[in-house]
């Protein structure tokens, strides 16, 4: 699916771009002698929320599609599922959470930049990363309850999503069997019961976004479903457009602008698939899955990269945006993209085989590919599905 790959891909590049330029330029009210073109650029490079936004949609439309599937042809499992998403998201993340560990033991001992993991910056938080350096935020991060019980793990400020997708994950299935009516009548009670609690311990800043996630989700149904494209259209454009209502009305009128965002991407993402088999060049092709397959691994790994490189490069005021500097910038982001394309070889790489593994724990002797895909944040149902 090299569009869909291509939109994952750009997706996680916007965000490690947005927090270059934040992390080592200054604001734009900063600039000295701003022009129009300074304002381009501040505005493409300030994207990284929009981001996790089109990792919802992509990550629905993935792990449903997926889902969906498997639940029709009556194989579909707990089991299976659990390990499909556990392996995901874990083969990543646990090293991410230890190269943290060290980009910021290593960075509050330098001699000029120990002050960064100090200080509190509005613009990562309302804690100095250091206070946020404890094994209560490392185990929370592991259990995806940062955000919810316990902060964020040191630096990587960016695991909040994973909270939101792991979550996710969970909450479809219990909504998919509350909604079948031929499950029994007790057991869909009982999963509505635990959707209900579970949407309630997650707090409404998670909850409300499951939305955002189901906006992808319904273009997913809606690819499997057999029925006329305009009866589709109808049914996708009114779930659409009660999301972007009941989602602002829950969570305030801020949030407008996401859910706007989630129901543009959810159409996007609708014609990228209908597009796939439309024929693209090698060169798209291979870029895409390039980007694509170390997408997770470069969400969950660049931040603390960055602020080690903060911390050593860059001990005092952030920069003035001249060419120099810019220059400077693309090469840091540069680093960055390779140290996380060198770690994803040995970890979201090795998705497939881990599954199998784990696979083989419950089933012995059954070799065959999971199921499941393998978004995001999860793009990746043509390889996986997170940050996905």
């Amino acid at each position: 699916m090299p569009h869909l790959d291509m939109i994952r891909g750009v997706a996680a590049l916007a965000v490690a771009v947005g927090h270059v330029r934040a992390l080592f330029f200054v604001s734009f009210g900063q600039i000295q002698g701003a022009t129009g073109l300074h304002k381009v650029l501040y505005g493409a490079t300030s994207l990284g929320h929009q981001a996790v936004i089109v990792f919802f949609v992509l990550s629905g439309f993935l792990i449903t599609r997926s889902v969906l599937r498997g639940w029709n042809a009556g194989q579909w499992s707990w089991p299976l599922y659990l390990i499909n998403r556990g392996a995901r998201l874990y083969v990543a993340l646990i090293p991410a959470l230890l190269l943290t560990a060290a980009c910021d033991w290593a960075g509050r001992h330098t001699a000029q930049g120990a002050w960064l993991y100090q200080i509190a910056d509005p613009l990562f938080g309302p804690q100095p990363f250091l206070a946020d350096f404890t094994w209560r935020a490392f185990a929370g991060s592991a259990a995806f309850l940062q955000t919810i019980a316990t902060p964020c793990f040191g630096s990587d400020q960016p695991l909040w999503s994973l909270a939101n997708e792991f979550w996710y994950y969970l909450f479809f299935p219990a909504l998919l069997y509350a909604a079948t009516p031929r499950v029994a009548i007790g057991k869909r009670i009982a999963y509505a019961g635990l959707l209900a609690i579970g949407l309630w311990f997650v707090r409404q800043s998670i909850a409300v976004y499951f939305l955002v996630w189901l906006m992808g989700s319904s273009i997913a149904w809606v690819t499997l479903a057999r029925m006329p494209s305009s009866r589709k259209a109808a049914i996708v454009l009114a779930g659409l457009a009660a999301a972007c209502i009941a989602g602002p009305w829950i969570a305030g009128r801020g949030a407008l602008a996401d859910f706007g965002l989630g129901a543009i991407m959810s159409l996007v993402v609708w014609a990228a698939w209908s597009r796939e088999g439309f024929p693209v060049g090698g060169a798209y092709r291979r870029l895409a899955a390039l980007l694509a397959g170390f997408s997770y691994t470069l969400y969950v790994s660049h931040f603390p990269l960055l602020v080690l490189a903060r911390a050593i490069i860059l001990p005092g005021a952030r920069w003035q945006p001249t060419a120099a500097a810019l220059a400077a910038g693309a090469a840091i982001l540069s680093g960055a993209l390779l140290c996380a394309f060198a770690l994803s070889r040995v970890t979201e790489a090795k998705t497939g085989a881990a599954r199998a593994f784990l696979v083989s724990l419950i089933r012995p002797g059954i070799r065959k590919k999971p199921a499941e895909p393998a978004a995001g944040s999860e793009l990746a149902a043509s390889r996986s599905a997170t940050p996905e």
